[in-house]
């Protein structure tokens, strides 16, 4: 089980709101290890380890809690 890295461009982040709901999402994901929000570039740089998760998961987690507001 290696470290795995993603990076995405999520360009609905649009304020301390959108940072918030982020940062209390990903860190439900007992898995990730890494976490950088850069809100002027509209990026989020994750690292995980687990097999379980895949790229896909995180984007969707993170993309609820952006849409939605709810943080599960």
């Amino acid at each position: 089980m290696g470290v795995k890295k993603i990076e995405i461009h999520q360009v609905n982040m649009y304020c301390q709101h959108c940072f918030n709901n982020v940062v209390r999402a990903v860190s439900k994901i007992k898995e990730i290890m890494y976490l950088d929000i850069n809100m002027n570039e509209k990026t989020i740089i994750i690292k995980y380890q687990d097999d379980s998760l895949n790229n896909n998961d995180i984007r969707q987690f993170i993309n609820k809690a952006l849409t939605t507001g709810i943080v599960s």
